[in-house]
Formats: C-alpha cells, structure tokens, sequence
C-alpha cells in the first residue's frame, strides 16, 4: 500500500510538471509579445528584446513584436538594429505610419537627416493628420538649416494638436530666427527679417539672438530708438552686443545709451 500511495505522488508530480512544460511551450507569439511589452513599460529594455526575440523566433510576421522591439532598441540606442526591425514592420504592412515614423526618428538619431525626413513624409502620406510626424519632419529640416520647410511644418503640428505647442514652440522659434538671419537678412529684405525676428521673440521671449538680430534691422531702417530696447534687451539677457555696432549706433542715433 505505502508504495501505491508513492508512486501515485510521483505520477501526480510528474503529471504537474508536465502540465507546467506544456504551457510554457504551449504560450503564443502574442502571449510573449505582451510579456515583452510589460518588460519595455518597466524599462527593462534588454529583457523585452529577449522576450520579442521569443515571440518572433514562434511567428516571424508578427509586426507588433517587431515594433515592440524596435522601440527597445531605440532605447538602447541600438539605432540599427531599429531600423531593421521597423524596416521589417513595413515589410509585413507598408501602409503602418507608425513604423515609418519611428524609423526615421531612428534615422535621426543616427544623425542621417535626409532618410528621416523621407521616412515622417512618408507617415505624413499615410496619414495625414499624424501632428507628430509634421513635427518630426520640421525638427529635421531644422537640423538641416532649412527653416523654409520647418515653419509650415511645425505650424500644421501644432494646428493638428494644440497640445504639442509647448513642445514645438523653441524649435519654431529658432525656425523664424534661422529663416530671418540666412535668408532674409541675406537677401536685405530687412521688413521681412524683422517680422520673423518678432514672431520668434513672441514664442520665446527670452531668444536674445532675435533682439540683437532685430535691433541691427531696425539700424538699417534708421528707427534706432527701437533699435535701443533691443539692444538693452539683449543686454538684459546677457548677451554681448558687438561693440562695432553700439559705436555705429551711437554715433547714428546721438545717444550714447
């Protein structure tokens, strides 16, 4: 009797312990996926790639598990293995923005500004009202000095989601100061410099580059008690006006400040 009742515990043992393999085996690509995305949540970015690898290796078209790992990788600052990862995303479904869209902000971090931009417009085709994509794009334009294409940008952004204004704002602002300083200013198209260099100063109050820029406008335009608060203002937040411009100022305007 006592070895039945022995033997009847290892079967029931043995049996739990198969039924514990069996649902470790048993558990799907999207169950892994979840576990993965609980360990990305967490910040335990290393762990949820070891999980997406997992759900990847039982369904190698689940694009979640792709993205999730992506996105983990981007974390690491593993820009490449990104990219490869929101490339395959596209693969198994071209029309994901989303996919698109973190791509190029792996693009960006890579410091590649040109595939970026194809990338957010890209997500920008497939979905038009994506205000984050338009803010991506414009970032990167700025980054590339072009201020021309980052103002619309960055304006349809924050015409799509007031939210993000906060956010955009310094990057919009230092859009305008671009734009006025190599482009306007280039051309002397001094009206045109100071209407950029006031709408940058209304976003940011405090851009110091936009005052003194202005108040060297307002010189040429021979409005020099404007040109003064600009100066003082520039002053004000500790900047260096360039002494060859206070003398000519001075000596232009009779007032020794």
């Amino acid at each position: 009797m006592k070895s039945f009742y022995v033997s009847l515990k290892l079967f029931i043992l043995l049996g739990t312990l198969f039924l514990s393999i069996s649902y470790v085996n048993a558990e799907t690509a999207e169950e892994y996926y979840v576990r993965g995305l609980g360990e990305y949540k967490l910040g335990n970015y290393t762990q949820a790639i070891a999980i997406f690898n997992q759900a990847i290796e039982i369904d190698s078209q689940n694009s979640n598990a792709y993205y999730g790992r992506g996105l983990a990788n981007m974390r690491n600052e593993n820009y490449g293995q990104a990219i490869a990862d929101f490339t395959q995303v596209i693969e198994i479904d071209p029309q994901d923005e989303g996919a698109y869209f973190s791509r190029g902000l792996a693009y960006r971090s890579q410091g590649d500004s040109a595939l970026a931009i194809s990338d957010f417009t890209k997500a920008i085709e497939i979905n038009p009202q994506m205000a984050t994509a338009y803010s991506a794009r414009g970032t990167s334009y700025l980054i590339q000095n072009d201020s021309i294409q980052a103002i619309p940008d960055f304006l349809q952004a924050i015409k799509l989601d007031p939210m993000l204004l906060t956010e955009i704002n310094p990057s919009l602002a230092q859009a305008y100061y671009v734009r006025a300083s190599s482009i306007y200013d280039e051309q002397s198209n001094v009206a045109e410099a100071i209407s950029d260099y006031s709408k940058s100063i209304e976003i940011n109050p405090d851009f110091a580059g936009s005052y003194n820029n202005r108040a060297i406008d307002y010189f040429l335009l021979k409005e020099y008690d404007k040109a003064w608060e600009d100066v003082r203002k520039t002053q004000q937040l500790g900047a260096t006006v360039h002494p060859d411009f206070l003398n000519a100022l001075k000596e232009a305007s009779g007032i020794e400040q």
